[in-house]
């Protein structure tokens, strides 16, 4: 259904995961304490607003705080683990079933629907194995979450537009020359040799 869903992120996420497995391990592993970390922030945050409120004898305010902080929390933890979870094991799962496509049946990336067919009951296999299990899920946990960030930094840093090429700024705003149109680009026409 993730595929489904969002088929562009979630390729992109694998194919992150597929070409920088050890980065993806680290910033999953900051992600995955950091997640923590925030909504143990975010419940201080709520108590000490809901704690003052209640000093300057707002109670009735202080009860609205602490149940609105408490539903923001609650989604936010719902969505954490979720992720934590599902999604990164997913996308770990993806991976391990496309790079099998990709040696034995020679499926590009592109056509490999199949992948998480294959992914998902492997993933599941070694991580019901003792002792390597916890390992194996961790690992899967880490490097599906960083992939998933490292995504999403991507996604976020590139511009949101194209950048105006240099004979843009080469003139004054009012002399700027426009490059000439396609049906102006043949040979003896004014700007070409």
């Amino acid at each position: 259904m993730a595929l489904w869903l969002a088929p562009r992120p979630f390729r992109a996420a694998a194919e992150a995961a597929r070409d920088r497995p050890l980065a993806s391990l680290g910033f999953g592993l900051l992600v995955w304490l950091g997640g923590y970390v925030l909504l143990v922030l975010g419940a201080i945050v709520v108590l000490t607003v809901a704690t003052i409120l209640l000093i300057v004898t707002l109670g009735n305010l202080a009860s609205v705080a602490v149940g609105i902080g408490a539903a923001v929390l609650g989604l936010a933890l719902a969505a954490f683990l979720l992720l934590v979870a599902y999604v990164s094991k997913l996308v770990v799962a993806y991976l391990i079933g496309s790079l099998i496509l990709e040696q034995l049946a020679r499926v590009p990336r592109e056509r490999s629907g199949w992948a998480l067919l294959i992914g998902v009951p492997i993933l599941l296999l070694l991580s019901v194995i003792p002792f390597v299990g916890a390992i194996v899920g961790a690992a899967a946990t880490a490097i599906g979450l960083g992939a998933l960030w490292l995504t999403y930094r991507q996604r976020w840093r590139r511009p949101l537009r194209e950048p105006e090429p240099e004979w843009a700024y080469a003139r004054a705003p009012e002399e700027r020359e426009l490059p000439p149109e396609p049906w102006m680009r043949g040979p003896g026409m004014p700007g070409n040799p």
